[in-house]
Formats: C-alpha cells, sequence, structure tokens
C-alpha cells in the first residue's frame, strides 16, 4: 500500500515536470534550434531524479530508521528538512560542478547583494503577510510550527524547528533558481525563467489560492534576479524572510 502511495505521488510530479519541460524544449526546438547536447540530458535527468526524491512523503513506518532518541515529531521535520535537503544539496553541486560552476553552494554569494532590491520587496511584503496570516485559509496551514507550539516544545526547539525550516528554503533556491534558472539558461536561454516559474506555480497547487498565484509571479522575480546576478542569495534572503514572516503572522493570527 505505502509503495503505490509512493508511486503514484511520484508519477504525479515528474509528470507535470516533464509536461511543462517537455512543452518548452519542443517549443525551442522548433522556434531557437534548440539543441540537445549530453549535457541537457544530464540536466534533466539530475533535476526529475532531485525532484522525485524531493517530492518522497514521510510515512510512519519509517519510524524504525530512526535512532530511538528522536521523538517522533521530529521525524518528519528531520526526514523532510535534513535528510533529503542534504541530499539534494550535494547532488545538486555536483551537477554544477559536471557544468564547470563555482562556489560551494551552486549561484550563492554575498558578494554585490542588492540590498535595495531586496529591502523593497520586503516592504511590499510586510503589509501582505500581515493581513495572510489572519485569514482562515493561511491559518489552516500556518505556522508550521504549530504542532510543537501544542506540544509545549521549548524555545531552544523551536528556533531549532525554523532554522530547519530556514535551511529547507535554501535547497528549494539551490533547485529552482539554481538549477532550474541559471544552469537552465544554457540550454532554454531567457525562457527558463518562465518555465521555471510555471512548475513553481504547479506544486503550489492545494496552497491557499493567493498563494498558488503569487508563486508563478514570485518565482518569476526571484528568477530573472538570480539570472541577472547569477547568484540565488536574493532570492533565498527574499523567500526565507517572506516564509519566516508568514510564521510570526499566523502565529499571532492563531493567538
Amino acid at each position: 500500500m505505502l509503495a503505490w502511495s509512493l508511486g503514484w505521488q511520484l508519477l504525479f510530479f515528474v509528470g507535470i515536470f516533464t509536461l511543462i519541460y517537455g512543452v518548452s524544449v519542443l517549443i525551442h526546438k522548433k522556434y531557437y534550434k534548440l539543441t540537445l547536447t549530453k549535457d541537457f540530458y544530464l540536466f534533466f535527468i539530475t533535476a526529475v531524479l532531485i525532484f522525485s526524491f524531493k517530492s518522497i512523503p514521510y510515512h510512519s513506518e519509517w519510524t524504525i530508521y530512526f535512532p530511538s532518541f528522536v521523538p517522533h515529531q521530529w521525524e518528519k521535520p528531520l526526514f523532510h528538512w535534513l535528510v533529503k535537503d542534504i541530499v539534494i544539496l550535494v547532488t545538486t553541486v555536483w551537477f554544477f560542478r559536471k557544468l564547470g560552476g563555482i562556489g560551494w553552494i551552486p549561484g550563492f554569494s554575498w558578494k554585490n547583494v542588492p540590498w535595495r532590491i531586496i529591502l523593497v520587496c520586503w516592504l511590499i511584503m510586510i503589509p501582505l503577510l500581515f493581513w495572510a496570516g489572519f485569514q482562515p485559509g493561511f491559518l489552516a496551514q500556518y505556522p508550521k510550527m504549530s504542532s510543537l507550539i501544542e506540544q509545549g516544545a521549548s524555545k531552544v526547539q523551536l528556533l531549532f524547528f525554523e532554522l530547519l525550516y530556514s535551511f529547507d528554503f535554501l535547497i528549494i533556491e539551490v533547485f529552482f533558481r539554481g538549477l532550474l534558472g541559471i544552469a537552465a539558461f544554457q540550454f532554454l536561454g531567457e525562457h527558463a525563467i518562465l518555465t521555471m516559474a510555471s512548475f513553481y506555480c504547479a506544486i503550489h497547487f492545494g496552497k491557499p489560492l493567493p498563494e498558488c498565484i503569487s508563486s508563478y509571479f514570485g518565482g518569476t522575480i526571484l528568477g530573472v534576479l538570480a539570472l541577472r546576478s547569477g547568484k540565488i542569495t536574493s532570492g533565498f534572503l527574499i523567500h526565507v524572510s517572506v516564509a519566516l514572516g508568514m510564521e510570526i503572522t499566523s502565529y499571532l493570527g492563531k493567538k
């Protein structure tokens, strides 16, 4: 039963990825003379495998693989935001090395960060976060730390939880803006951004409608910033601050 559940979920996400990128490739082959090189096939297979792995849900049957000292409520975040993310980071770094990329995290650097653009994005998002933090649709899914708060977790535990949550957004930026944005540019040109944003929006299906719609435009903006700078630093700082801001405002909205 578990195998069937995992299989159908992976098939769904791989199908969406293949459909979106398959259409993009067909368009580029016809109108932009795209040449399907070995590097492109390596990119496509690597991206599919990474996202398939990222999409694997946690199941309680896997509790036997965790050390006995790990509380059950920590198994899911540790599986999703530490174990899987480290594997994804190592795989993506390997791919960038194959393409001749540099940097210990693909496209991440603190040099020449466009702080003015980031500040403008923060100022735009703050009122939106306070609005969203009091909406029933968002409160049904946020804050992510709700279950830990209900179980009486300490401040140190909550801080560690949010650090894990933040690390997951670094991996999201590495994959979407790094691999599907910066790396894919050499194959799909500037159209890599809209293709990436379309797929990014697709994986938000099932979340509150404003979040789903904004994910497309947000993905596009972060993709453009990554492509212009060659770095994912701006996207990470904007993305993680919005995520943590949502944690704070939704926590206030539930009080």
